[in-house]
């Protein structure tokens, strides 16, 4: 959802800069849990030097420098952060970072974990897909995956009763499908 969200506001061009960072560790293959290598978010300093990456900007190597000059830029740019599995970060600093930019911010911030902590959530609940959904579901990522899937009634609805209508376990299905 996150992900679909972030190319939709790319393609409208609502920010002048959109960083989508993940904190993820592990990832679900064809072979099952495996460790991510990709993983992009695990500090504050981690947070910020990305920050002023993205900006093109020298890194200051003092913490309350650093926090500055990222808080300035975020204050200037309509910028667009994702911060991507949350409840694998042990590094409070960054909510607390997040949580402190100021009013006048330009910045818009989402973040997403799998855990609820009831300090910083507005909960979105996605539920199972049903009928329809699940079509549409397998309409869009079978040919991201690059499979030519038999879209009949049957089949969906064997699709839907194996996955319980959660999205994960129908890609995954459609990667089994695909191997």
């Amino acid at each position: 959802l996150v992900n679909w969200a972030v190319y939709e506001l790319y393609k409208t061009r609502r920010f002048e800069a959109i960083l989508h960072l993940t904190a993820k560790e592990t990832q679900l293959t064809d072979k099952g849990i495996e460790a991510f290598s990709a993983r992009s978010l695990y500090s504050l300093e981690n947070l910020l030097d990305h920050i002023c990456e993205l900006f093109q900007e020298n890194k200051p190597s003092e913490l309350a420098d650093k926090k500055k000059l990222v808080t300035e830029l975020l204050d200037s740019w309509s910028t667009l952060l994702v911060l991507d599995n949350m409840e694998t970060v042990s590094d409070a600093r960054i909510l607390s970072f997040v949580q402190g930019l100021p009013p006048t911010t330009r910045a818009k911030v989402i973040l997403t974990s799998r855990h609820k902590t009831g300090g910083w959530e507005l909960p979105i609940p996605v539920t199972e897909l049903k009928g329809e959904e699940v079509r549409e579901f397998v309409e869009i990522k079978a040919p991201e995956i690059g499979i030519d899937f038999s879209l009949d009634e049957n089949t969906l609805r064997s699709i839907e009763a194996a996955s319980g209508g959660l999205p994960l376990a129908i890609q995954w299905l459609l990667a089994r499908f695909k191997k």
